[in-house]
């Protein structure tokens, strides 16, 4: 119940955004978002966001493949889009779908649950190391570009960029001498200590081995998440240009940069929120704050029909676990009729 409330409470919040800036814009804009969404350019937009989607599968299936040395997992795209669709349509942005990914990795592929837990944390990991890099560079670009920022709008950006970076400071400190962060914080939060064996404690030291910065492994997992994001730079760049001619790639890497702070809030489809950062970007650096507005909905709209395919695949897998489940309960219930009967 707590959860739906919240829901309907950002989904609300994210629509008066949303309203606010089109009677801002013009109505007429989300016209010209989705013919432009439906045009060539658009489906170049399109193509770079499933690029980005297909790397963040591999990137995921390499995880999996070094934590159980296992050869292949079929099928893995279905799971991870079918998590990526709950990630961006609920309130928890960039985390909501990892417990699902991790369930139905579990239940498809046999999984112990510290392995199908540790390869999600792993995967949140790298994206959001490289996501702060590049947002903060990206931030740093458009604030150096001669933008007359307001205070509100560098504060919030530097207080948002500054606690993601504390923690993932605090992460690979603790990373570097192997140390456990969960003991830190149940001694912190003085809460009694938990079993060494207890699965929580195992799926930390999955993490642990896995992203040792000495170890191969760590690296080509940062190699896939950079050259999945140099493609959602590509895009945003490439969409801003396409915008605005007289922009320019530095200007586009800032736009970049600053459109990510959409994520930070938690705002189902980043509804309202994508679109402030894509005006405040696009009309602080002296661009119209329509085609701010455009290019938020641009974006969004790509990532929609992702996250529209994951939805489909969600309700299949699930189906096809609980039909599973069933089947298995069925089963047991005529071994143990027979066995009795015998």
């Amino acid at each position: 119940m707590k959860r739906k409330i919240q829901f309907i409470l950002t989904l609300i919040l994210g629509l008066f955004l949303f309203v606010f800036l089109m009677k801002e814009v013009g109505w007429d804009k989300i016209i010209k978002a989705f013919l432009l969404l439906f045009s060539f350019n658009g489906f170049i937009v399109i193509a770079l966001t499933f690029i980005s989607g297909f790397l963040n599968c591999l990137r995921w299936d390499f995880i999996l493949k070094k934590l159980t040395n296992r050869p292949r997992f079929k099928n893995i795209f279905k799971i991870w889009v079918s998590g990526y669709s709950i990630s961006y349509l609920t309130p928890i942005a960039l985390f909501g779908g990892e417990p699902v990914r991790a369930y139905f990795a579990k239940e498809k592929y046999g999984l112990e649950w510290k392995k199908s837990a540790a390869s999600v944390i792993i995967d949140r990991i790298f994206d959001w190391t490289l996501f702060l890099i590049f947002t903060a560079g990206g931030f740093l670009i458009f604030l150096s570009n001669g933008v007359i920022a307001s205070n509100k709008v560098i504060i919030t950006s530097i207080l948002l960029i500054g606690i993601l970076s504390i923690f993932l400071i605090f992460f690979y400190s603790k990373i570097l001498r192997n140390k456990s962060i969960l003991e830190w914080f149940l001694k912190f939060f003085k809460k009694n200590k938990l079993s060494s064996n207890n699965v929580f404690f195992e799926t930390e030291q999955e993490i642990i081995n896995f992203l040792s910065i000495k170890s191969k492994r760590f690296w080509q997992g940062i190699f896939i998440t950079l050259f999945r994001y140099l493609i959602m730079v590509l895009r945003a760049v490439f969409l801003a240009i396409f915008l605005e001619k007289s922009l320019t790639l530095v200007q586009g890497l800032g736009i970049y940069g600053l459109s990510n702070f959409a994520l930070f809030f938690p705002i189902p489809a980043t509804l309202g929120t994508l679109e402030v950062s894509g005006v405040v970007a696009f009309s602080g650096l002296g661009f119209t704050m329509a085609s701010g507005a455009i290019f938020a909905m641009v974006i969004r709209g790509g990532d929609l029909i992702l996250a529209l395919i994951g939805i489909y695949f969600l309700v299949k897998i699930t189906a096809s676990i609980t039909g599973e489940k069933i089947l298995k309960f069925i089963n047991n219930l005529r071994k143990n009729g027979k066995s009795r009967a015998g």
